[in-house]
This record gives C-alpha cells, sequence and structure tokens, in this order.
C-alpha cells in the first residue's frame, strides 16, 4: 500500500491514473448502458449484435494505424484528442434517433477508443518512477477492474433519470479525462 501511496505523489503518474479511472468509467457506463438505448429504440436482436459489434471490431482493424499516428503526433496529443471526441460523441447518443447515425456514433467511438487505449499504454511508462513499475501496474489495472465493476452500476442507476442525463454523465466523465 506504501508503494500506492508514492505512486500517487508523483504529479504525472497521479494525472494519468485519474484520467484512466475517469475514461474507463465514463466508458464501462456506456458500454452497459448501450443494449438498454438500442434495445428502446430499435429493438433487440440484429441491431444490438451490429451495436456491439461496430463498437469492438476498430480494434482489432486499426490498431497497426493508430500505433503509427501515435508516433507520428505523440501519445498524450493524439489521446487527448480522441478522449475529447469520444466524450463529445457519448453526450449525443441519445440524440441519435436514426439507426444509421447512432450506429455511425457508435463506430467512431470504436475507433477512436482504440487511440485513446493505445495511447494510456503508451504513457503508462514515462509516468512511472523507477523501481515502482510493477505496482505501477497494479494500480492501472485497479482502476480498469474498478470501473468495470461500478461502471455498470453507476450506468443502470443513471439511466433510470433518463438517456440525455445519464449519457451527459458519461461523456463528462470521459472528456474530463482529456
Amino acid at each position: 500500500m506504501n508503494d500506492w501511496k508514492l505512486l500517487l505523489q508523483h504529479r504525472d503518474f497521479r494525472r494519468l491514473w485519474l484520467a484512466l479511472v475517469a475514461d474507463n468509467l465514463g466508458t464501462w457506463c456506456v458500454i452497459a448502458t448501450l443494449p438498454i438505448l438500442v434495445a428502446e429504440r430499435f429493438g433487440a436482436g440484429n441491431a444490438l449484435v451490429i451495436t456491439l459489434g461496430l463498437r469492438l471490431l476498430p480494434r482489432i482493424v486499426l490498431a497497426p494505424l493508430a500505433g503509427m499516428l501515435l508516433q507520428r503526433f505523440g501519445a498524450r496529443r493524439t489521446g487527448a484528442a480522441a478522449l475529447a471526441l469520444t466524450g463529445l460523441l457519448t453526450v449525443a447518443l441519445p440524440w441519435c434517433h436514426g439507426f444509421a447515425v447512432l450506429q455511425g456514433a457508435i463506430l467512431a467511438t470504436g475507433m477512436l477508443d482504440v487511440f485513446v487505449t493505445l495511447a494510456m499504454l503508451a504513457l503508462r511508462s514515462p509516468v512511472t518512477p523507477r523501481g515502482l513499475e510493477l505496482a505501477g501496474n497494479t494500480v492501472f489495472a485497479s482502476a480498469d477492474r474498478l470501473a468495470k465493476f461500478v461502471g455498470p452500476a453507476i450506468g443502470g442507476l443513471a439511466v433510470s433519470v433518463g438517456f440525455a442525463i445519464a449519457y451527459a454523465g458519461f461523456g463528462a466523465a470521459i472528456l474530463l479525462a482529456a
């Protein structure tokens, strides 16, 4: 536990860790509630399968291109831009009433997520103090696991007050990470 305290005293490490927490929390809220949004608007079945596929497919296809762009423009700049765009698109999702428009927005967030994920990974090593790499990885992994556990519960509660308000909150969390 002392290593955690020591790591979080380093400003750059703490900033990246907080960005990871905010992004993962917002993202897992969206992932958990997106099926509810799609089912309410378009019914379950094929629409839901297409939506989830469009969210995940870019991770496989775009990783090499994303890596090249991160090398060219830098992980920090590319990651921040992708987070900002993802946050704005997330806020807009409840307002996408047409199936094609919603699918386009979902595909775009999936594409941007590739850049966010690679940028976050690339930035871990430079902000982790020498000798604390293992502890640093543990702290970063805890942020990811926490969001996977808490995000769906928060997302489920949030959509009970309405999709527009909930997705504004999810988007705000992701924008905060930028």
